[in-house]
């Protein structure tokens, strides 16, 4: 027997349609009882014609419309996203939000826009709209996902994206110095954890996911197995005094009850692996107390820089990215060269 809503007026709506704050909600349902985020539709001001047109592009019930909203659902539904990490999963659904949720000019939201009416102008329009540069090149490249996955599958004649150049960035150039970088391990001495993954960072060259990735397992003879994301190649980074330091600082960090035969190198108070975002909230914490106490806040993505830029001899290899081009947006440490004429 279906439950009936708390509020009556709602009976007359789709299933999963509510009303709420001005808007016909839809929170898709994702199971074991669980709704979705919410998904605006349309304003309550308009006809139920127009609410179950938006409601079916979006379902993909009777004949969808092939809007951005059932563009996105699509994709979002897909094994290519599924085999997405968290966090990328994570940004693709945020970015799925704010374009189906921004309004154009004709007062309809963009997420019902028929995607074959969506030209280079269309997205152009877009990016100069929207008031986050970096925000929209994300949005619109997430939007391009979409899209070539659709026109992969024969869903989509073109992807109207590529066509688009998307908004000047200015490369990060924040180098930590050997004395920030020590203040801030000093600061950090209640949360061992945090001073390992510090050390990983820097001296293996690694990015926070590659770092929480680490297990025993990677622990070899003659260093330590770097699995690399992004399409950046893994690596051995060989044993230091400094690196084995490291290794046995990880000993002493909590462990489960459980018996694991491969744990985690990096662990929090459970003795469980850390997610992105716990760890975040506890590097954004330190950088509040560093900013206190006079040091310039930087982020933990800056330690992998620093540790490129440290790097003596051949930093590609080293660090594993594939192009000498993205070595030198990591590579932010000033050369010193001699005067002309050489006097």
């Amino acid at each position: 027997m279906v439950k009936p809503r708390k509020n009556a007026e709602h009976n007359k709506l789709p299933k999963y349609v509510y009303i709420r704050r001005g808007f016909y909600i839809y929170r898709p349902h994702l199971g074991n009882g669980k709704l979705g985020k919410d998904i605006k539709l349309c304003p309550v001001t308009a006809p139920l014609s127009e609410l179950h047109k938006h409601y079916e592009s979006l379902t993909c019930t009777n004949a969808p419309r092939k809007t951005l909203d059932w563009l996105f659902g699509q994709y979002l539904t897909s094994k290519q996203h599924a085999a997405k990490s968290v966090k990328t999963r994570a940004e693709y659904e945020k970015n799925a939000k704010t374009l189906r949720n921004t309004t154009t000019k004709s007062g309809t939201l963009f997420g019902q826009i028929d995607v074959e009416r969506i030209t280079p102008g269309t997205i152009r329009k877009y990016i100069d709209a929207r008031d986050k540069p970096v925000s929209a090149n994300r949005e619109v490249a997430f939007m391009s996902v979409c899209f070539s996955w659709a026109v992969e599958r024969d869903l989509l004649k073109s992807n109207p994206c590529k066509e688009v150049r998307r908004n000047s960035e200015k490369p990060r150039t924040r180098y930590v110095t050997d004395e920030e970088y020590q203040r801030l391990y000093a600061m950090a001495a209640k949360y061992p954890h945090v001073q390992c993954a510090m050390e990983f960072a820097y001296l293996c060259r690694m990015r926070l996911c590659e770092v929480l990735d680490l297990k025993k397992s990677d622990i070899g003879t003659s260093g330590l197995h770097i699995r690399r994301r992004k399409g950046s190649r893994d690596n051995i980074t060989t044993w230091t005094p400094r690196l084995e330091a490291v290794i046995k600082h990880c000993t002493s960090l909590p462990t489960t009850h459980a018996d694991i035969e491969n744990p985690h190198l990096i662990r929090g108070q459970t003795g469980d692996k850390l997610t992105e975002s716990g760890f975040q909230t506890l590097w954004q914490r330190l950088m509040v107390n560093a900013a206190e106490n006079g040091l310039e806040r930087f982020t933990f993505h800056d330690l992998k820089a620093k540790g490129v830029s440290d790097t003596e001899g051949n930093k590609q290899e080293a660090s594993g990215h594939r192009t000498a081009a993205m070595v030198d947006t990591y590579n932010r440490k000033l050369s010193e060269v001699k005067p002309a004429g050489g006097g």
